[in-house]
């Protein structure tokens, strides 16, 4: 989809930019008015418009036509020509969704710029639609683009084909317990409840009534009959998150049932069983655990019929642009903003940096993002890591940011300053000053 609208009443004053464009191998239309733009529009197929802000007197003017557009069809970016350095318009055509704003007379490379974006930017949305699993209202698997994942998405499309327990491993934040209901919405029991026990938040004494329910005056505070997830997730799956946390007691209990489908309500002699699917997730070594005595080997070997694990999103950053850009899609949704795109400076910073909070954190940076971004471009002095907000002021939050930034610029261009300037776009005086101010910060905290 190449196909580019250039928008003026006078498109002799444009004639540069439309056979400069054509040249590039660009389908090009023309229109002189808010009506030809809009009859171009439903015939589909547009990448951009170009519109000039003045269009006559017979026409909406550029900021109405600009507006119509992004109503009609979002997919379709907008640039908007004026002649005139006028500033409010600017700002009030990025206000209303504009791509860009360029002045008269064009300078070409920055308009190729422009589309080159544009362009990247459509590829993006076309590969997170692809990528996109609605598992319910509140849980959204976006599989990304990392082969390393492809393994990941492998093994839980062979989990969900039969009943076997599984493990989901990795660190805090990865997406273990999306993965798990990507599982149970694939599988066979896709029409049985997903039940979560999230196991650090049940206090130990509670812990087996918890998963087993109990009979009326079982213990002291027990008033009446209470059926425990186990029950509750009959016909279904059973998730236990973190089943690291739950203790030696209660693993033997869980042991039992796994290997019979059998169990007990505290309370109550007779024998209850239950059809549900256990999976689990952990963040900690189990093995080590095991080693310690402070996880039960067979309930590990039992747990770990099928062992998935999740790599952290430093180590598949390929996913980071298109994850980036679904949570600014979807938040941009839930809070009443426009629609809200990531600039470029943006991606390669989000793409550079670690992510201690993983797939987690990402998502609350860009939610924040969304919320005090100014205009419909997020730029990097809109995005905050978590563990630096909660620990700075935001000024020193972003600039923290922007040293990592550059200093893994650095070390891909070999430590290569000139090299570097190149790849961060900026000039070697600027990046020199940059340099200097990250070293002053470097000092002060020292």
């Amino acid at each position: 989809m190449r196909r580019v609208l250039v928008v003026d009443d006078d498109i002799y004053t444009l004639e540069d930019l439309v056979d400069a464009l054509e040249e590039e191998g660009y389908d090009v239309a023309v229109a002189r008015n808010d009506r030809e733009t809009y009859e171009l529009l439903r015939e589909g197929g547009a990448l951009a418009a170009f519109v000039d802000y003045d269009l006559g007197p017979n026409s909406a003017d550029g900021l109405e036509v600009l507006r119509r557009i992004r109503r009609e069809h979002p997919e379709v970016e907008v640039v908007m020509i004026t002649g005139v350095g006028d500033h409010t318009t600017a700002l009030e055509a990025g206000r209303l969704g504009a791509f860009g704003f360029l002045r008269k007379p064009l300078d070409l490379a920055e308009v190729f710029v422009m589309l080159r974006n544009i362009e990247e930017m459509a590829r993006l949305r076309r590969e997170r639609d692809g990528l996109i699993r609605m598992l319910d209202e509140d849980h959204v698997m976006v599989r990304g683009r990392d082969p390393r994942m492809e393994r990941v998405y492998s093994l839980a499309d062979r989990a969900a084909g039969s009943d076997v327990t599984v493990l989901i491993t990795g660190e805090t934040g990865v997406g273990k317990e999306v993965l798990a209901r990507y599982i149970h919405r694939t599988s066979g029991r896709a029409d049985g409840p997903f039940v979560v026990v999230h196991c650090p938040a049940v206090p130990e004494s509670l812990a087996e009534s918890e998963l087993f329910g109990h009979r009326k005056g079982a213990f002291t505070g027990a008033s009446e009959d209470r059926k425990g997830k186990v029950e509750q997730a009959d016909g279904g799956t059973l998730f236990l998150d973190e089943v690291g946390d739950l203790s030696p007691a209660v693993q033997g209990k869980l042991l039992r049932f796994l290997e019979t489908k059998e169990y007990t309500k505290l309370g109550w002699d007779g024998t209850l069983r239950a059809d549900v699917r256990v999976i689990a997730s952990t963040n900690r070594d189990l093995k080590a655990m095991v080693k310690e005595g402070k996880f039960r080997r067979d309930l590990f070997h039992r747990l770990g019929q099928l062992v998935i694990e999740v790599p952290p999103l430093r180590e598949r950053r390929k996913d980071v642009p298109v994850l980036a850009e679904f949570f600014l899609e979807r938040a941009c949704k839930v809070h009443g903003r426009r629609r809200m795109r990531l600039s470029r400076e943006a991606l390669d910073l989000l793409s550079a940096y670690d992510f201690p909070g993983n797939v987690r954190e990402l998502r609350n940076m860009i939610e924040r993002a969304a919320l005090t971004c100014v205009g419909n471009e997020v730029r990097p002095d809109d995005l905050v890591p978590q563990e630096a907000e909660e620990l700075l002021p935001l000024r020193k939050a972003v600039d923290r940011f922007k040293r990592e930034y550059i200093r893994k610029v650095l070390a891909m261009a070999g430590g290569n300053q000139a090299r570097a300037a190149r790849m961060l776009g900026v000039s070697r005086p600027h990046l020199n000053q940059l340099l200097r101010r990250a070293s002053d910060g470097q000092e002060a905290r020292g």
